[in-house]
C-alpha cells in the first residue's frame, strides 16, 4: 500500500530551507555592503546594522575557548542540539496536544533547524558567524548583535516553550484507578 501524500512533508523541510537561505543571503549582503564595525542606523540608535562576527555560539558563548578546541566543541554542541531537535520533531505528539499546536511546534522546530544550519554553513565556510542585527537604546545599552539564523533559533525556542507550557499533553497514568471500598 502506498503512503498517503501529505503537504507537511514538503512544507516543513521548505521552512527550514527558507530560514537557512534567508540567513545566508542576508549575511552575504551584509558582508558585501557594510563596513566592519561601522554601525548604520536603521531606526535611530534602537535598531542598527553593524557588521561583526562571532567565533562562539549564540550570544558569544564559548568564544573564549582555545582556538584549537573551538571547532570540535562547536561541532559537538551543534550535533547534540540537532539530535534534540530531531527527537522532539519525531515525538512532538507526546508533548503537545493534537491539532494546530503540533503544527506550530513543527514550524518552530524547522525554524530552529534552518537557523542552525545557516550558522553551521557560515561557520564552516568562514570559521565564524557573521552577525549584523544590532538593538539597543544608545551606545552603552546594547543587546548582543545577532543574525537571522539566531533569530530563527530563538523565536523557534520561545514558541516551543510556550507550546510545552500551555499546550502540554496530559500524561495518562499507567496504573488503573483503584477505588477504596467502604466497609
Amino acid at each position: 500500500m502506498a503512503n498517503k501524500f501529505e503537504w507537511k512533508n514538503i512544507i516543513m523541510p521548505a521552512i527550514a530551507v527558507f530560514a537557512a537561505a534567508a540567513d545566508l543571503i542576508t549575511k552575504y549582503l551584509v558582508v558585501l555592503n557594510l563596513t566592519f564595525h561601522q554601525p548604520v542606523r536603521f531606526i535611530g540608535d534602537v535598531w542598527r546594522w553593524t557588521y561583526t562576527y562571532n567565533v562562539g555560539i549564540t550570544f558569544g558563548m564559548l568564544s573564549n575557548l582555545d582556538a584549537a578546541w573551538r571547532p570540535v566543541i562547536l561541532v559537538i554542541t551543534a550535533l547534540i542540539a540537532l539530535g534534540v531537535v530531531i527527537y522532539f520533531y519525531r515525538n512532538l505528539s507526546k508533548y503537545i496536544k493534537d491539532g494546530r499546536p503540533q503544527d506550530f511546534g513543527r514550524v518552530a522546530l524547522m525554524a530552529i533547524i534552518g537557523g542552525a544550519f545557516g550558522n553551521i554553513i557560515d561557520r564552516a565556510y568562514n570559521g565564524f558567524v557573521v552577525d549584523f542585527i544590532d538593538w539597543g537604546l544608545n551606545d552603552q545599552i546594547r543587546w548582543y548583535t545577532f543574525n537571522v539564523g539566531d533569530a530563527c533559533v530563538v523565536c523557534g525556542s520561545i514558541t516551543l516553550a510556550i507550546l510545552f507550557l500551555f499546550f502540554e499533553k496530559p500524561q495518562r497514568d499507567k496504573k488503573p484507578d483503584i477505588k477504596q471500598e467502604t466497609v
